[in-house]
């Protein structure tokens, strides 16, 4: 993790994350602690962290909570836990990591090592296992599914999308919410989204 020297906002970290990252982090202003079991609140957005696995200390996704609205955010998961399940169940927007393809990742470039990091249980879920993901999420409530942390190297923003739409049709049994499905880029902004 690399902030500004300097950073002018506050920022909401654990403290684990920070006692590993002092010497990365420069010096930041205003810091506000939060644990992984209590929720916590910045002005209109209440945040319920979602403890992840991953090979970094104290990773979480979040629950965001404002106007009625819950967002639910996963990226980094190595494995879909029950927790993790059971936070994200009833989220109206999802923002949830579909990272590699397992074909690509193994007839990729990267060395075995890597690929056996990226596949293992403190890695990233590919697309297979977001959409298992999203089987035991699912309810017709949700307006908006954003797949996020792509890898460049191991994924194609088509076949991500294509298996999601996929997945959804098969639970639902229709083709009315395969346009709610969006793929985020690494260097372009997402459109915005009306709730």
């Amino acid at each position: 993790m690399y902030l500004p020297v300097q950073c002018r906002r506050p920022i909401h970290i654990h403290p684990q994350t920070l006692e590993r990252s002092k010497n990365k982090i420069g010096r930041v202003e205003d810091i506000s602690f939060f644990d992984t079991d209590e929720t916590f609140t910045i002005e209109d957005l209440t945040f319920d962290p979602i403890p992840t696995s991953h090979d970094a200390i104290s990773p979480v996704g979040f629950s965001v909570y404002s106007n009625g609205i819950k967002t639910g955010i996963v990226t980094d998961l190595g494995v879909v836990t029950n927790l993790v399940v059971e936070k994200l169940k009833a989220s109206d927007i999802l923002i949830i990591e579909s990272n590699h393809d397992e074909e690509l990742l193994i007839d990729g470039p990267y060395p075995w090592y890597l690929k056996q990091r990226i596949k293992s249980n403190k890695g990233h879920l590919s697309n297979v296992q977001s959409n298992e993901l999203l089987e035991k999420i699912w309810h017709d409530g949700i307006k908006h599914l954003f797949l996020a942390h792509l890898s460049m190297v191991n994924n194609i923003p088509q076949i991500a999308e294509f298996s999601t739409v996929d997945t959804i049709k098969k639970i639902t049994n229709c083709d009315k919410f395969s346009d709610i499905v969006m793929v985020t880029d690494q260097f372009e902004p997402t459109c915005p989204v009306e709730i």
